[in-house]
């Protein structure tokens, strides 16, 4: 009793209560790199495996062909859980949907999105503020706004392909990045032979974008030798962290995409392949919120068997 109340006099005359020091760490400085003699980011990415099963994904209908699955992954914090979109891959076509977690572990069955029409097949970014903002695109970008996530309303066509340069045939790939001044968007052009990956600024009122030509291009003598693609841009306690995916045909073993990360102007793997499992043949597709003390990020696995899985892992690297 005398204890409490030493406490509670302690608590009531302005001392406060002692804050526990936060579960995370600063990146590895001179991490391992791979085997095949890659920088690594340092970052400690802990692989959780699939996000969602089989059976939720596709009930009693689990016949995937080779390079069908989910792909595309767009996620936001609410302050309430967790918003998760992606794209369903089968056959020729794509279907977008949803589900949300209040603890990144358990996921709500997917539910389809509404309201996009033939249009909202393509490839999202979702912005979570007063609602939901969706950039999304696969030729040219527009956006739409959704009070639940789950119902969108179209709103313009913001950004077209150019007439010559890195995105002269193709935008697809949107990353939207809120800001003071409006919105950031990156996103993947296609010239026909290679993906980058540029950007471009967009007005408050989201009516139009004005593109600043390639931001990354591919490295010739590095891991992302081929193409660059899928940014995924987030802004926390005052730093930018910029993820992408870097494709790879030099050397055929270890494989084609891989989730990496610009450090320093330093191209660094974040998500290496596997030897063998869902994570095999690439790891592309990252998209990353600060969660806890420090990070979550869910990305796309393509494993031994020629399939797409939503795949998740985790990061003890400090977000505040």
């Amino acid at each position: 009793m005398r204890r409490a109340l030493i406490l509670s006099l302690t608590v009531a005359c302005g001392s406060p209560p002692h804050e526990p020091e936060p579960d995370c760490a600063a990146p590895d400085a001179s991490p391992e790199p791979t085997a095949a003699g890659h920088p690594t980011d340092g970052w400690r990415w802990e692989r959780r495996g699939p996000l969602l099963s089989d059976d939720i994904l596709y009930g009693d209908d689990a016949d995937i062909a080779y390079s069908e699955g989910a792909i595309a992954p767009t996620l936001v914090d609410t302050g309430a859980g967790l918003h998760l979109l992606f794209l369903l891959k089968q056959g020729t076509g794509t279907t977008l949907w949803a589900s949300t977690s209040p603890d990144s572990v358990a996921w709500s069955a997917p539910t389809p999105v509404t309201g996009l029409g033939a249009d909202g097949t393509s490839y999202p970014s979702l912005v979570h503020d007063d609602g939901f903002r969706l950039w999304y695109g696969s030729g040219s970008i527009a956006w739409a706004t959704s009070d639940d996530g789950f119902d969108f309303t179209p709103r313009e066509t913001v950004l077209r392909a150019g007439d010559a340069g890195f995105d002269s045939l193709s935008l697809l790939y949107p990353h939207a990045l809120a800001t003071e001044s409006g919105i950031r968007l990156y996103y993947t052009g296609f010239d026909g032979a290679r993906y980058a990956i540029g950007e471009a600024d967009c007005d408050p009122e989201a009516t139009a974008c004005t593109g600043e030509g390639p931001l990354l291009e591919h490295d010739p003598d590095g891991w992302d030798n081929t193409s660059v693609g899928m940014a995924e841009v987030v802004r926390a306690d005052g730093e930018t962290h910029f993820w992408y995916s870097g494709y790879d045909t030099v050397i055929a073993d270890p494989g084609p995409w891989r989730v990496g990360k610009l450090v320093d102007g330093e191209r660094k793997l974040s998500l290496p392949l596997t030897e063998s499992g869902d994570e095999a043949f690439s790891t592309r597709d990252p998209a990353v919120v600060p969660w806890d003390d420090g990070w979550l990020m869910v990305y796309v696995g393509m494993g031994d068997d020629g399939r797409y899985r939503l795949m998740s892992a985790t990061s003890d690297v400090c977000s505040r």
